[in-house]
């Protein structure tokens, strides 16, 4: 005699949590060829217009190519172009433009040339170089006053910071509170007339400036 098992009951199956939506990644974001004339809205709902010049999805940058607000077809030949370089992670919408609602005048596109790593060294020196020229005229923990009057003398003299201490010419000395009374040579072989020279000068620019 056999004997049966049990019938038991079916497992209920366990209800699945819904799918959630991935955000588009940049590899799968439509990309329009370049050239394609396209309105772009970043997530700050700023929209820029331009032809597409460089989409690079490895680097997340859309480069759009337009003319330039300044550029006026009536007295100027030359094309002058702008440049705007989004993150494409900013970007909320991309739209090609159709071809009858571009503009009349479209600027072709920039050629892509070889960049010489010489010329950029040499003007990345120069900004560089540049920069520095421009901290040592800035004072540090100075008065707006002295930094304006130092700006005065700059224009016309060589002039530097030595601490709190304007130098101009290498031969006389400005000091705190940067009157009339504060010139000084710098040392013993400075000449009286250039001390005097440059109180007078300082005087007048004390006196444009109101102080």
């Amino acid at each position: 005699m056999t004997s049966s098992a049990p019938d038991l009951p079916s497992p209920t199956p366990r209800p699945q949590p819904p799918l959630q939506q991935q955000p588009l990644q940049q590899s799968q974001q439509p990309q329009p060829g370049i050239g394609t004339y396209v309105s772009v809205t970043t997530q700050n709902d700023v929209t820029y217009d331009g032809l597409i010049y460089v989409w690079d999805s490895q680097l997340g940058l859309l480069v759009l190519q337009s003319l330039s607000a300044a550029f006026n077809p009536n007295t100027t030949l030359t094309c002058k172009n702008d440049f705007h370089v989004i993150k494409i992670n900013g970007i909320k919408d991309v739209k090609v433009v159709p071809k009858d609602d571009t503009p009349s005048i479209l600027p072709p596109l920039v050629p892509v040339t070889t960049v010489s790593m010489d010329k950029a060294l040499q003007r990345e020196q120069l900004n560089l170089r540049l920069e520095k020229e421009r901290q040592l005229k800035v004072g540090v923990n100075v008065t707006p006053e002295a930094q304006q009057i130092f700006d005065a003398f700059a224009k016309t003299y060589p002039t530097t910071w030595r601490n709190d201490t304007i130098v101009v010419m290498d031969e006389v000395l400005i000091v705190p509170p940067y009157d009339t009374s504060s010139c000084k040579p710098k040392d013993k072989r400075t000449d009286d007339n250039m001390v005097a020279r440059v109180r007078k000068v300082l005087e007048g620019e004390r006196r444009k400036l109101g102080l």
